[in-house]
């Protein structure tokens, strides 16, 4: 770790990290929250259960012990990968995942740590472990005024293009292989910051006030990112079931090498609608947010954009869920030459098989063009599939089975940074344990 310390600016980054993660550590005071864990229709399975969102502080340990297959080990040699080049071979790994949550009457604080490491005896090395750390609370001030602040800090060997998710949004730690996505052997660091102000007008409305800082770097300090967001947004309820949402945010992001920054103005009216279906007890929720995204550069003007988020999840049953979602908008991926106008869908279908198999299926499509000047550049497709299934042995215990697939391709007029390829295609499966542990109480 001592080789990073040219990568992360210690006047910038770790100055609002510390001064976050002092906030966060003010919000930990007895309050109430939201928990991360779905309910159960099954109690007594593995891991902490439905008892997750009860009040009170508790901590706990999350191991994985796994082995499987990879058919394309070059994506982490650092050598550009391509289909007809692939290499395969078998691999093991371990996963370790740490969190402290305290629930109380006013607020509520979270930490999260996760590390992962992954030996390959094909090429007869353990690769650098990646980790991860997430802190986040929220606190309510009074009897209309609450905030919330979440910090996100990573640690990865390798460079994973964020095509099929929005890269300002940090993942789930521990949940997600984000190294099954990995195209090159490349050191990396980032952060994500966000804090946000809400005050409730009335009944009916409220209002809320956002900040976010966004850093990546590679461990020689290229391509360097950093972004910052400022935004507001006004909900007012207009139904039971029904609000309306309209916000506005700029977003202004500069590159290494780039020495003219890009902002970016995010106008948007959306529609968020929940009703439950009576007669079956089920529960269908459905956000529409349309959005409107104005990109000013001094030397091509000012572009708009139409875009926008669909999200729709349905309950099937007691114990099945159904999710999808479409996402339409302006980002900023690392190693690309400038803003990309990018889509992406994905449906995600979960649930119990019987009391003790638990069953989950993702599919994922992205697509996007670079905004270069006055027009987009053609760019690139991505697709990606997952099927876990989960049997707990007992509540401490499981074992699990995971196929996982992966896809992209850059159209030839791209220009790629070196150890990118062009195309990347990448299947396999995995088979292993997971333990879970309580520490406290």
């Amino acid at each position: 770790m001592a080789r990073l310390t040219n990568v992360l600016p210690v006047t910038g980054t770790l100055r609002l990290s510390a001064l976050v993660v002092g906030v966060l550590c003010q919000l930990a005071a007895p309050a109430s929250a939201q928990s991360t864990t779905s309910p159960r229709v099954y109690r007594g399975l593995f891991g902490p259960g439905e008892d997750a969102a009860s009040r009170g502080s508790r901590a706990g340990l999350m191991l994985a012990l796994f082995g499987g297959y990879d058919n394309n080990l070059i994506a982490k040699s650092g050598r550009p990968s391509s289909p007809e080049k692939n290499v395969g071979g078998w691999l093991g790994g371990t996963r370790a995942q740490g969190e402290f949550r305290r629930v109380g009457r006013s607020g509520s604080f979270e930490l999260l740590g996760g590390a992962l490491f992954r030996y390959y005896p094909e090429v007869g090395e353990m690769t650098a472990g990646s980790y991860q750390v997430s802190v986040s609370g929220s606190r309510q001030l009074g009897s209309r005024t609450s905030v919330q602040a979440n910090q996100y800090l990573y640690y990865e060997p390798y460079y994973a293009a964020s095509l099929l998710s929005n890269p300002e949004e940090p993942p789930p730690v521990g949940t997600v292989h984000t190294e099954d996505y990995a195209v090159t052997a490349r050191n990396s660091v980032g952060s994500l910051t966000g804090v946000t102000f809400a005050y409730r007008l009335g009944q009916r409305t409220t209002t809320s006030a956002h900040y976010g800082y966004r850093y990546s770097a590679f461990e020689d300090g290229e391509l360097r990112l950093s972004g910052h967001q400022l935004g507001a947004e006004l909900s007012h309820r207009l139904t039971r079931y029904a609000s309306a949402r309209f916000r506005y945010s700029i977003r202004r992001y500069t590159r290494e090498l780039d020495l003219e920054p890009t902002s970016v103005h995010d106008v948007g009216v959306g529609l968020d609608y929940s009703r439950p279906w009576s007669l079956v007890g089920r529960r269908t929720t459905f956000v529409m947010r349309p959005a409107l995204s104005l990109l000013e550069r001094q030397q091509s003007g000012t572009r708009i954009r139409l875009g926008g988020t669909v999200n729709l999840s349905h309950d099937i049953g007691r114990s099945w869920t159904l999710q999808a979602y479409y996402d339409r908008g302006v980002r900023f991926i690392q190693r690309l030459d400038g803003p990309t106008a990018a889509e992406s869908a994905g449906v995600v279908v979960g649930g119990f098989l019987h009391r003790r198999v638990e069953a989950v299926g993702t599919v994922k499509y992205g697509t996007g063009s670079e905004v270069i000047g006055t027009v987009d550049r053609t760019g690139y497709d991505a697709l990606s599939y997952v099927a876990t299934v989960r049997t707990a042995l007992t509540r401490h215990l499981a074992a699990y089975g995971e196929y996982f697939y992966y896809r992209y391709g850059f159209r030839q007029d791209v220009e790629l940074p070196g150890g990118v390829g062009r195309e990347v295609n990448r299947h396999g499966f995995r088979l292993g344990l997971n333990v879970w542990a309580p520490v406290w109480p």
